[in-house]
């Protein structure tokens, strides 16, 4: 797994995403295909972020060792 800070930095009452909640998420659908585990952090941060604009891109990578 990579990714940017603009994945984990956007705020929410002074509280960022943050580390944390992406590695919680991954590690609990650590099994979904890649696409799926990809897309669905996206959409919960989109969540998180509510329709405040986010200034940073927000990129992520996972790989998998077959």
């Amino acid at each position: 797994i990579a990714f940017s800070d603009g994945l984990t930095e956007p705020e929410q009452n002074e509280e960022q995403f943050g580390e944390d909640r992406l590695f919680d998420y991954i590690r609990q659908h650590h099994a979904e295909p890649l696409p799926t585990l990809a897309t669905n952090p996206l959409h919960r941060l989109q969540d998180w972020i509510g329709n405040h604009e986010q200034p940073d891109d927000m990129t992520l990578l996972l790989a998998r060792q077959l």
